[in-house]
Order: structure tokens, then sequence, then C-alpha cells
């Protein structure tokens, strides 16, 4: 991204963001690498090369499928998802490391537990690291709710019908990092919570363990101006370290 015209002028697309990818979404190809397509029960990672781009950098055709694919399901079917090593009803990291040569690596983190994806990248790779070296932006997005839109990835699990679950999605302390680093500690907790509300569906409650809360970092606590009622439990969120 940008997009761009055969002139290499930017180009706004359908969203009128300047959107490109390798499935043309939007009306522009681009490079893509999919560093986590994922919701609570399934995860995937995968690299989209296109073919060389004219002199003023417009892609005329990109792999669609992709390829260099890593699924949690099929790499480890008791690594990922509510209750398993890496528990999506709470918080983990999530980084992606790149070499300069012919492969990926995932490793998702939790309180002390790790779940690492590798992938046969060799033949594939060299087609997308020039790219990834340039630098790609990183867009997040949140889509797909119908089964005949998003199969691809529930099957994994064997769903085969819609998904009907709406769980809190928080993606956080995002950092790109050049050469090797070990990753951040956990992030602190988002708010603080105090005495047991009145009942179990006061302001954002519903039906749960119901507390006076205040932002973490708000010196005001109790009286914060955004001092309210919340699940407590609604509070885990997702922490994603590329």
């Amino acid at each position: 991204m940008p997009a761009k015209d055969a002139n290499g002028n930017p180009v706004a697309t359908e969203g009128k963001d300047y959107y490109c990818d390798a499935n043309k979404v939007g009306g522009n190809w681009c490079p893509e690498f999919d560093i986590m397509e994922a919701n609570t029960y399934a995860w995937h990672s995968t690299a989209h090369k296109c073919d060389a781009p004219n002199d003023k950098g417009h892609y005329e055709n990109c792999d669609r499928g992709g390829s260099c694919f890593q699924i949690a399901w099929d790499q480890d079917s008791s690594a990922y998802g509510p209750g398993k090593r890496i528990d999506t009803t709470k918080p983990f990291h999530a980084k992606v490391e790149f070499d300069q040569v012919d492969h990926f690596t995932t490793t998702l983190s939790q309180n002390g537990q790790t779940f690492t994806m590798n992938s046969d990248c060799g033949s594939y790779y060299p087609g997308i690291r020039d790219d990834l070296e340039a630098g790609m932006t990183i867009a997040i997005s949140n889509w797909g709710d119908e089964f005949s839109t998003m199969s691809w990835l529930d099957q994994d699990t064997g769903c085969s019908g819609d998904c009907s679950n709406s769980p809190n999605l928080t993606i956080s302390n995002v950092e790109v990092k050049t050469g090797s680093s070990p990753p951040p500690p956990p992030p602190g907790p988002k708010y603080d919570y105090g005495s047991v509300c009145k009942t179990r569906f006061d302001d954002d409650c519903n039906d749960c363990d119901c507390f006076w809360s205040w932002p973490h970092n708000d010196p005001a606590k109790w009286n914060s101006k955004d001092a309210h009622c919340r699940c407590k439990a609604s509070e885990d969120f997702f922490d994603f370290i590329q």
C-alpha cells in the first residue's frame, strides 16, 4: 500500500483508503502477508506473493490462495482455543519473526506456555521477502460472520454453519522491530474493580459478574468519569506483537 495505477499514482480504491491485497479486494493487486487471520477457535498465517511489478510499482497479478500455511489446528489441535494451552478467552502474545532467507515463525505465548508454528516455505518465501524488507502496511480489520464466506477458517474445527457468538476483541501493543529480542511482558490490567454492583445487569453488564470499575491508569479511580459497572470477565483482550 498505497495501491498504485499503471503509472505509479496512488489509487484511493473502493474503500477510499488506498487499500490493496493479493485478492484484489478494493480493486487493486499488491503483495499480502496474513499475519493473523483468526477467531476464538482457529488461527491462520499465510503469505501471498505477486508477480513482479512494473517499474512504477504497479502489480498486475498475485497468488490469491497463498502458501506457507501455518494453521494452528493442523499443527497442534490442543494448542489454540478456549481452555487450551493458549486460552483464547484470555490475553496472549503473538510474535511473528521473518528471516532473510526462507521462512517465518509464529509464536503464541501465555503464562509461560508457548506454541510455535513453522512451515515449509523455502521455494515460496523469496517471492515476498523483498516486499517484507521494503516495508508493508499493517492493516487491522474485523470481518466475516456467515459460513459461506468464512468456511475456509471455521472448518478447521469441524464447524459447518454460522456462528452466533460475539466475543470481545482487543488488539494492543503492536510493535515492529528489527533484529532479535525477547517479547515484552504482558500488559497491565485495563480496568480496576471495586465493589459488586447491585444487579448482574447494571450499566454494561449482561447477566455476568458485575463490578464497579474504572480505567487502571485514571488517578480519579472510582470517581473517574469513565467509572461504571462492567463484566469483570469481559475485559479479557488480545495482545498482538509483530
